[in-house]
């Protein structure tokens, strides 16, 4: 069979994607016996790279080795100089070159280097021949720390990392059951690897659906719970904790799955209209009571002290009335207060994402009484992400706070972790992520008091050795991204931590402290991206955002987090300077936002110095320029 296809100019990859549509899932082998992009003729030289590793730990391996192999389709020898180079992906920094003379044969030539592993962080190898360029797939692997947490952990008392799901299980492919994306690796293999990662959470949800309804009950009063012991045994035995979320009532108008068993369908109530606040996309069906509380009692009975935490339903303020979700959430929390009353019951859920009004939603919960049936909150901050986003992430967790009161908060999504322009680009989320975003949002959600900071899918850990930056389903390896490394950083160094101190020693930058293992800890960053911020770091001992040591002394203040210890300080000696740390700016003046209003322009001027500064305002860019330019005067750290 030939399928020859045009590729439209659309920025992203093509995926030939192949599964079955049957009840039924054949076994066999499928095999390309010649693939073609374009008509032109073949490059003279290219080369293949690959680690024989994805993932290495630094603490227990020396060495990385790069299989090289080199195509010479001339037809003759070439002879010239190979030169090969790492590159550190999160700094752009080339961390480590070799360079060899070679003659190439016509064909295939394959040699193999070795490079000394010197410190964590996610990595791309990378060839020239001559100086040149050539066509090359480049080799990608990560280098890690050595994790060391307890075998158990309890995450509603201790804070840790933790993701969502996403691929680890597909409940549905076709009309099949579903099973485990493979991507190269096995389902035991993967949850291996989170755990080098220090994952001890996984939520269930995002395409996971442990509880999915199909599966577990197929026929009606006949329960199915082969795939949930599979999937939990697993990651149980790895280290990690799930927190399975009930109740999924909606159906997408533009993407209808089937996720509910056949024998349910009829029965199904239809809620005809979407209340004030909803998204209209969906559709929501309940079902009739005792059947929701039975597959409710059957599932939290079986999984028994497996199951620890639980979520009922997701984002329901984009598709439930208040009315609605009460009615059924309180039903099933009795139901699992009464059948696991180890486990913590976690609800309302809301979520800022597709203009979901996620306060007043939680308010009009709590007012309902929603509170008593709960042990702690969660919500889904994609309304206010960042510590720079228009509802900064603190206040908005201090505004929940003064809703709920004592009841503990929980970040249990945040696939999209930094306001992207464009929030309808899903890929582009995920493509432009970087390490310090998913460290950013940890520390935050620790640093304001919160039980979980869950945070991202588990696909934005890995990246694909044939297309490096794409981030979603149908990996063909899965080579943990500097994000993955990141976590891990997280996960030595905070996991347990609470923080006792939180610090603003400027209005672009945040400095959290923290308590672990009766040490103190801090996280600094620049959340405004603003250029030229120094301090004087000398008194601390420093580590980036990986947890690799770094000089002290003068240092600039980005957006990737810097991590200090005290080093030789005592605690108060330690607090001390970091209250006392004094920023420099190498431009304290600024304007970040400009309102245009008939042939005006209002600007907001801030300076951050401590002392006036004066100079000439002008004006350039968005089609905009100013006729002239005015002395402007800004008073000491004032806006």
């Amino acid at each position: 069979m030939e399928i020859p296809f045009v590729a439209a100019d659309h920025q992203q990859p093509y995926l030939l994607v192949v599964y079955p549509l049957g009840e039924i899932a054949p076994t066999g082998t499928f095999r390309f016996f010649s693939f073609r992009l374009g008509d032109g003729e073949p490059p003279r030289l290219a080369a293949a790279l690959r680690a024989d590793k994805p993932l290495y730990t630094l603490e227990q391996e020396e060495n990385c080795r790069i299989r090289t192999e080199l195509a010479n389709s001339t037809g003759a020898p070439l002879t010239g100089t190979l030169a090969l180079a790492i590159t550190d992906i999160a700094s752009g920094s080339v961390v480590a070159e070799k360079e060899e003379q070679l003659e190439l044969a016509s064909g295939n030539t394959v040699r193999e280097f070795l490079f000394p592993l010197k410190k964590y962080g996610a990595f791309t190898a990378t060839v020239r021949w001559n100086g040149q360029v050539i066509p090359t797939v480049d080799a990608q692997f990560a280098c890690i720390g050595e994790y060391r947490g307890p075998a158990v952990i309890n995450p509603v008392e201790t804070y840790c990392v933790g993701i969502d799901g996403s691929s680890l299980y597909q409940a549905f492919r076709g009309e099949t059951r579903g099973g485990y994306t493979a991507n190269g690796v096995t389902p035991e293999k993967r949850f291996q690897l989170l755990a080098s990662m220090g994952c001890r959470l996984i939520r269930d949800w995002g395409g996971m659906y442990l509880t999915e309804w199909r599966n577990l009950e197929p026929a009606e009063g006949q329960f199915d719970f082969s795939d949930f012991d599979r999937c939990v045994d697993m990651m149980r035995r790895n280290g990690m904790e799930i927190l399975s979320v009930f109740g999924r009532m909606y159906e997408n108008r533009e993407q209808p799955a089937k996720f509910r068993p056949d024998w349910l369908q009829p029965k199904l109530i239809t809620i005809e209209k979407n209340p004030p606040g909803t998204n209209p996309k969906f559709t929501v069906k309940v079902p009739p009571m005792p059947i929701w509380r039975r597959y409710v009692e059957a599932f939290v009975k079986h999984a028994g002290k497996r199951i620890s935490m639980y979520e009922i339903m997701n984002e329901p303020n984009l598709n439930m009335s208040l009315e609605l979700y009460m009615e059924y959430m309180v039903p099933a929390a009795e139901v699992i207060r009464k059948a696991a009353p180890h486990a913590t019951i976690l609800g309302i859920c809301a979520t800022g994402d597709m203009n979901g009004r996620l306060g007043e939603y939680v308010r009009a919960c709590t007012e309902l009484g929603a509170l008593k049936h709960l042990d702690g909150v969660s919500f889904h901050p994609y309304d206010a992400r960042e510590l720079n986003s228009i509802t900064p992430a603190d206040v908005q967790i201090a505004d929940l706070r003064k809703i709920v009161g004592n009841k503990p908060l929980y970040n249990t999504e945040l696939y999209f972790l930094y306001d992207w322009p464009d929030v309808d680009d899903k890929y582009g989320q995920y493509m432009h992520a970087k390490a310090y975003h998913a460290a950013w949002r940890f520390l935050i959600d620790l640093g304001e008091g919160l039980k979980t900071g869950i945070s991202i899918n588990e696909r934005s850990l890995w990246r694909d050795g044939l297309h490096p930056v794409y981030r979603m389903n149908y990996l063909t390896d899965l080579i943990p991204t500097d994000i993955f490394v990141a976590y891990n950083a997280l996960a030595r160094h905070f996991e347990g931590a609470e923080c006792i101190r939180k610090l603003r020693p400027s209005q672009d930058v945040i400095c959290y402290v923290y308590r672990k293992d009766n040490q103190p800890i801090a996280a600094i960053w620049n959340y405004t991206g603003k250029q030229g911020v120094r301090a004087d770091l000398s008194a601390f001992q420093v580590m980036d955002l990986f947890g690799n040591p770094e000089s002290a002394g003068d240092r600039q203040i980005t957006e990737s987090p810097f991590y200090l210890k005290p080093g030789q300080l005592s605690e108060t000696e330690f607090l001390s300077r970091l209250e006392s740390l004094a920023l420099r700016v190498d431009h304290p003046s600024a304007s970040r936002i400009g309102r245009l209003v008939g042939d005006r322009l209002y600007v907001t001027l801030h300076n951050t110095a401590e002392k006036m500064q004066a100079g000439e305002l002008g004006v350039s860019g968005g089609g905009i320029t100013a006729s002239a330019w005015f002395a402007s005067p800004s008073p000491a750290k004032a806006a």
